[in-house]
């Protein structure tokens, strides 16, 4: 909004406004109210609007964030490319790195599931809960590896919450600046997200 606006009044002849999420999603009350109004002056305040992903763009447009005519999802919703090098299993040093935090964490003895991202509702971490009760029943003995803060805005069920946290199996990185090595102990990623 803040960029919108000095964009507005410099007179910039391109605006763009970039939506990677929604405030007004999972916000209740007066306070939806107020965010889809600080939405809606900084879509109108710019010529363009791009959504990162198309049920973004959908429900921008049923909220009249944009205009139905306005807006648009560039490359299928992708936003952000993935460097190679970066992520290569051949990069020097990476698989020691990757060993470490495994033994870390704890999970260096047995497959882990892995999730990454907020801890909340819209991320689909209460349908992970349930999926979780049943694969866990593999006589494997995996472990769960959740990177990633819990959300106090949209939380995730009580019940979820507790029985992930009392799970002695499941592991809890918390927010970390750089999820490349935790996707390199994951066998298997999670990614239930509503949104």
């Amino acid at each position: 909004l803040l960029g919108a606006v000095a964009a507005w009044l410099a007179s910039a002849p391109l605006r763009i406004y970039l939506v990677r999420g929604s405030i007004t999603e999972n916000a209740q009350g007066w306070r939806r109210r107020l965010f889809r109004l600080l939405e809606t002056m900084a879509a109108r305040l710019c010529h363009q609007t791009i959504c990162v992903a198309p049920s973004l763009l959908q429900f921008a447009r049923h909220e009249g964030i944009v205009r139905r005519d306005q807006g648009v999802v560039m490359a299928n919703g992708m936003s952000n490319g993935v460097d190679n090098a970066r992520h290569s299993p051949l990069r020097p040093g990476v698989d020691a790195q990757a060993q470490a935090l495994s033994r870390h964490l704890g999970v260096d003895d047995a497959p882990v599931v892995g999730f990454v991202g907020r801890l909340c509702a819209d991320k689909g971490v209460d349908d992970l809960a349930v999926a979780w009760q049943s694969i866990r029943q593999h006589p494997s003995n995996p472990r769960l590896l959740l990177v990633g803060a819990w959300e106090a805005e949209d939380p995730v069920s009580s019940g979820s919450r507790v029985m992930l946290a009392g799970d002695n199996r499941a592991v809890f990185a918390g927010h970390v600046s750089d999820v490349t090595p935790y996707y390199r102990l994951m066998d298997v990623l999670l990614f239930p997200t509503r949104g």
